[in-house]
């Protein structure tokens, strides 16, 4: 099995729980490295448990909240998720792409 193919595996394992399922804590926890998780995102702090709370909160703070998946992209050790988000049903929505890294089966 090619680096490709297990990232694709550790891909669509952690979209379809958390952006299908709704299941944060449970794909952080399947998916994530609880050491090494690095986050981008300006509004939120390094580490998978910070991860877990800042998305559960704005879940929580947006009930309405949709996401669709349009497209996973995957490529050695990479993979990028292209994910339409809308804040409520009233919302055009915005494209989201998450870009991550996978080394020994979890997301760093």
């Amino acid at each position: 099995m090619t680096t490709t193919d297990k990232t694709r595996i550790v891909a669509e394992g952690f979209i379809r729980l958390l952006v299908q399922e709704g299941k944060v804590r449970e794909a952080f926890e399947t998916y994530v490295d609880p050491r090494d998780y690095i986050q981008h995102d300006p509004l939120a702090e390094d580490g998978r448990d910070n991860a877990i709370r800042y998305i559960e909160g704005l879940l929580r703070d947006s009930p309405d909240f949709q996401a669709e998946v349009k497209r996973i992209l995957v490529d050695g050790d990479l993979f990028a998720a292209h994910i339409h988000v809308k804040t409520n049903s009233e919302d055009i929505g915005t494209a989201v792409v998450d870009i991550f890294r996978v080394v020994n089966g979890k997301i760093v």
